[in-house]
């Protein structure tokens, strides 16, 4: 049955279109770095290297952009899948060909993977340009261009072992595009309109930042994802929280109700 989502994800428009548009925020990002142009010899005596200007360490407009169309771009590359199938009336030929419950368990670990690569594969392509331009240079608490606090984000890993910081980063937002898509598949069971099930992560991912900037008690106690996945914010509990609670939410709701769905 996996075989079947993946060959029908390959001919969905939307996938090919979210994937793109992450490419080309997190490519355009690396190649408008005046850094990528300098000789090697440049470097000889120079701290910037790729961990420093690796996209999720930058704070420039490209990563305001891929923190604007994140939610987007992982809910519209498959979440509306499963209301096409309803409402096209194919969902009743796969039921008799497989078991329902085991279809719907399948439809929401492709839609969680799927969405996670959506947002993880451009960021590993930004993070490749750069690995092939300029060098991997280790960073230095007292020599870099780049320089995280012991309230920042896994400072110790980041010192000691970038391209596992690097890792973790990507699989935050791998973890992260796969939770909120699955709050739109779930939210498929009630509403039969792709934009509103695409658009309500969305206005829950702007409206967590709305209130975490009102009760936030200091500037490292952000507690909006907006925030934490695209910037250098201290580790809190809500970056495993969240994520652990909604999809466990999500996929009690995504079964319970598709299992219940008459598919009329």
């Amino acid at each position: 049955m996996v075989k079947v989502e993946i060959k029908r994800l390959l001919k969905r428009p939307s996938f090919y279109i979210a994937l793109l548009v992450g490419i080309a925020i997190t490519a355009l990002e690396a190649l408008t770095n005046n850094q990528i142009k300098l000789k090697p010899e440049n470097f000889s005596n120079f701290s910037s290297g790729v961990y420093s200007n690796f996209i999720q360490y930058s704070l420039g407009k490209y990563v305001r952009m891929l923190q604007m169309v994140f939610p987007l771009i992982v809910t519209i590359a498959f979440s509306d899948a499963y209301l096409e199938d309803v409402k096209s009336g194919f969902i009743k030929n796969i039921v008799t060909r497989y078991d329902k419950k085991k279809y719907l368990i399948n439809r929401f670990l492709v839609n969680f993977v799927v969405s996670g690569l959506i947002i993880s594969i451009p960021l590993i392509v930004n993070y490749m340009i750069y690995a092939a331009t300029i060098p991997s240079i280790e960073p230095q608490v007292s020599y870099s261009s780049l320089a995280l606090s012991s309230r920042d984000f896994l400072p110790y890993i980041y010192y000691e072992y970038p391209l596992l910081h690097v890792f973790i980063r990507i699989m935050l937002l791998f973890i992260y595009g796969g939770t909120f898509s699955s709050i739109a598949l779930a939210i498929s069971i009630f509403f039969r309109s792709k934009y509103v099930i695409t658009i309500i992560p969305f206005i829950l991912y702007i409206g967590m930042d709305v209130m975490s900037s009102m009760i936030a008690h200091s500037v490292y106690d952000d507690y909006s994802p907006m925030l934490y996945l695209f910037s250098q914010s201290r580790y809190n509990h809500m970056f495993a929280l969240f994520p652990l609670i909604v999809v466990a939410a999500c996929f009690y709701v995504f079964l319970a109700g598709g299992m219940k769905n008459e598919l009329n």
